[in-house]
């Protein structure tokens, strides 16, 4: 059975800025926002005919914990830096 997600959907369209990288050990797919240096898991379904759904929460929980995470950091460019963390020279 194929699913078909279209980012045409208003509820896909932020998918189009993420790239599936793998699987976690738990079984979630692992997408990567290039520009946001950020992971989106999701879990996946026991029915397959439920990833819409499962997508949608997920991009959903992830607009949350981001702006959640830009109040808490600031990100300078997109990337995520603690001023106070200690470099640690090779």
């Amino acid at each position: 059975m194929a699913i078909k997600l279209s980012t045409d959907d208003k509820a896909f369209k932020p998918l189009k800025h993420f790239t599936l990288t793998t699987c976690s050990l738990a079984g979630e797919l692992l997408l990567v926002h290039g520009k946001q240096h950020l992971v989106l898991r999701v879990p996946v379904p026991d029915d397959i005919a439920d990833l819409g759904k499962s997508v949608e929460s997920a991009l959903a929980a992830y607009t949350k914990e981001r702006t959640a995470l830009k109040k808490k950091w600031t990100p300078t460019a997109w990337h995520w830096v603690q001023n106070g963390a200690r470099a640690h020279r090779l």
